[in-house]
């Protein structure tokens, strides 16, 4: 049962520099939470909105059970993510236990 969806979604960069990590902006937003047969799968939407390209972008998102507990955590990644470039990534979890 998906009563709560995705708390936390986190992206984390393999950068150059740790200056350059510092000024990157990634903005994430997850835009579907879906349960149909098998895992339960999570389309989180990530954008670079900065100026320089990240060799790697991570996303890891935490599912919760109905009491809020976290379950699981997904991950999944993208590579050369260039300035104004928008990704989609499917995050899967085992099920989610009620």
């Amino acid at each position: 049962m998906i009563r709560s969806a995705i708390l936390v979604a986190a992206a984390m960069l393999a950068s150059a520099s740790l200056a350059q990590a510092q000024e990157t902006n990634i903005s994430l937003s997850v835009e579907r939470v879906s349960k149909d047969h098998g895992p339960i799968k999570a389309i989180v939407k990530v954008t670079n909105d900065g100026d320089w390209t990240p060799r790697m972008v991570m996303v890891a998102c935490a599912f919760l059970d109905a009491a809020g507990k976290a379950v699981d955590v997904g991950k999944d990644s993208s590579s050369r993510l260039t300035p104004g470039k928008t990704v989609y990534q499917q995050i899967k979890v085992r099920q989610i236990p009620r």
